[in-house]
């Protein structure tokens, strides 16, 4: 099962968040930029700032840039549309956006140019391959680690993101009704093996519902049992480019200019990207063993 997501900036975390950015001095670059082109979606979107001493963030008025995507496989170039996003701290940012559907294989380069002809561009990018996530047959005879493994068909160029969520009900002890349901994320890049056809991505069942217990004791409330309902795995399959280097993707980090970049004459990275996702629920008895409820089990409420 495949999910697009309209615009990802970095993860959803430099296009869509507040993320603070320093001032850039003294530089003759004429644009920062940060955007993706998803295979998964029908409408592309790139934020886009102009460098005068600093990034500028704010304006109700219009942007002095042209933005324009060639198609490298095709040769097809589109002028893109601006517009203004209002973010939840209230700062306006400019996104540039195109209706129109990209394919695995193709390539493409970014284009931002000003009146006076001063133009940023990226190197060239091309969209990943197709992948296909599906859940195999967990080792049921190994008692410790419980490890479920997900694979990963095909020949993805990066995995920069690999998030594995844990859709969890805890209640206070038998027979109570009081309950609370949370969502734990764990990070899984870099844990990614190489297979035969592909990759392979142990969840550790034993060692993740320790960050399960983590996340319920920021509450006051005592929860005793917990009830997994269901476990969701999310690839990021991205560009070759998609090389954090850092070793990991803090957009925090990485918002910072220069460091993180395929843009000539400017700064900011414009990829290429989509999400693979696949749900399940393990067999009762891993779960039992790694410390969950059977759901009959449960109070009722």
């Amino acid at each position: 099962m495949k999910r697009g997501l309209v615009i990802l900036m970095l993860w959803s975390a430099l296009l869509g968040c507040d993320t603070s950015v320093d001032p850039i001095e003294g530089t003759e670059r004429p644009f920062t930029m940060w955007g993706l082109v998803n295979p998964e979606v029908d409408t592309q979107a790139v934020r886009l700032f102009s460098i005068e001493n600093q990034l500028q963030l704010i304006g109700d008025v219009d942007l002095d840039a042209t933005f324009t995507s060639r198609n490298q496989t095709t040769g097809e170039v589109r002028v893109w549309k601006d517009s203004l996003v209002t973010l939840a701290d209230g700062d306006r940012r400019h996104v540039f956006w195109s209706a129109f559907p990209v394919h695995h294989g193709e390539t493409f380069t970014f284009e931002a140019q000003r009146s006076d002809s001063a133009t940023s561009t990226t190197a060239p990018v091309t969209v990943p391959p197709p992948v296909t996530v599906r859940v195999a047959e967990p080792n049921r005879g190994q008692v410790r680690p419980i490890l479920l493994p997900v694979r990963v068909d095909g020949e993805p160029p990066t995995m920069p993101r690999i998030d594995v969520e844990y859709q969890v009900e805890s209640v206070a002890g038998a027979g109570t009704t009081t309950t609370r349901a949370l969502n734990v994320i764990v990070p899984y890049e870099g844990r990614a093996q190489p297979v035969n056809g592909g990759w392979e991505i142990n969840v550790d069942l034993t060692a993740d519902v320790e960050a399960v217990r983590e996340a319920y004791d920021a509450f006051d409330e005592r929860f005793a049992l917990l009830v997994l309902n269901a476990i969701e795995a999310r690839i990021h399959v991205g560009d070759a480019a998609w090389v954090s280097p850092i070793g990991r993707f803090d957009a925090e980090v990485l918002v910072e200019p220069g460091l993180f970049s395929n843009v000539e004459n400017g700064f900011g990275f414009v990829g290429a990207a989509y999400v693979d996702t696949v749900r399940w629920v393990p067999p009762l008895e891993l779960l039992q063993r790694a410390g969950y409820v059977n759901q009959q089990t449960r109070a009722p409420h």
